[in-house]
């Protein structure tokens, strides 16, 4: 009986190396990075809440185009948890057309939705969430909040 055990010490091996690798694959393939063809350009930004321009943001739902990332970016404050989970910072690149003149998304009138004026492919402001499948992913960049000043980074 003990020589058995020893015997099956290479199969759950391999059994073990072969779960890990699923579990990897799995976890690649579900993370929050972004596979856009978007190219990525610094992004160290800062905005005062107190600011008058950045008013919108003072309340959930509000937002504010800003200068920076690839095409600018949109922030949108999506709680009042006072953490670094109240803001979304998303470039406005559009995905598909991020190199022609139209490719640069618009918060829709309605204030639910971003839009690509070439295509009409939209997303929605409170999560960047694609509509369709063929919109693509928005490029996301990291927020934090500290004393009344988001940052926005890559």
């Amino acid at each position: 009986m003990e020589a058995n055990r020893h015997t099956n010490i290479p199969f759950l091996l391999s059994r073990s190396l072969l779960c890990l690798s699923w579990v990897c694959l799995i976890s690649v393939a579900c993370s929050d990075n972004q596979d856009t063809s978007i190219p990525n350009v610094a992004v160290s930004e800062s905005l005062v809440i107190a600011e008058p321009s950045n008013f919108p943001l003072t309340g959930v739902g509000g937002w504010v185009y800003h200068p920076g990332g690839y095409r600018g970016l949109i922030v949108y404050r999506q709680s009042f948890a006072g953490t670094s989970d109240d803001f979304l910072a998303y470039d406005r690149a559009c995905p598909s057309h991020y190199d022609v003149s139209c490719g640069k998304v618009v918060v829709e009138s309605d204030n639910f939705y971003i839009a690509c004026p070439c295509d009409s492919a939209k997303w929605y402001l409170l999560n960047g969430f694609p509509l369709s499948e063929s919109s693509g992913i928005l490029k996301r960049y990291s927020t934090q909040f500290v004393n009344g000043v988001v940052l926005i980074t890559n």
